[in-house]
């Protein structure tokens, strides 16, 4: 495993050209764009959740012909909360990155656009990890859902 050291000593210097800082610094309005862009949809799940978990009574009273299990509204607001702290990490990733790109880009320091591309780094191994973990629970979920779909026949 190569460590930061060795990679500084085989490549000591990069050159940003005119046309690689111009398109990072695009890539980074981009990604503060979406970053912005999820910190509002945090607050949107922040908000239903809220919703969810306050008016649940009166939304399962207003569904009895649904036959929603008791508790339902509130393990719903709870899942939007569990969806909002997931996908505060990859907000913030994309946001840091986006700043470090254009200061680095700004001042010509590289340790900091080293900072940002680690960044970078974050948000597409969270995403990754959580891609995996979303497909497993699919292979799971569809056969339970089968089963106890062929139960109820």
């Amino acid at each position: 495993m190569e460590t930061t050291n060795s990679l500084e000593q085989n490549n000591p210097t990069l050159e940003v050209t005119q046309n690689a800082g111009y398109y990072l610094n695009s890539t980074a309005s981009w990604a503060n764009f979406f970053a912005i862009l999820s910190y509002i949809g945090i607050i949107f799940c922040v908000l239903a959740g809220i919703m969810m978990m306050a008016m649940g009574s009166l939304i399962e009273r207003a569904s009895e012909s649904a036959n929603l299990p008791a508790g339902f509204s509130s393990l719903a607001g709870v899942l939007y909360f569990v969806i909002a702290i997931v996908c505060y990490f990859p907000a913030s990733y994309l946001l840091k990155f986006a700043q470090k790109t254009k200061k680095a880009l700004a001042t010509h320091d590289t340790p900091q656009l080293e900072e940002a591309f680690l960044n970078m780094k974050s948000f597409w191994k969270f995403c990754g990890i959580v891609s995996i973990i979303w497909l497993a629970l699919c292979c799971l979920t569809v056969p339970i859902i089968i089963i106890a779909a062929i139960m109820a026949i």
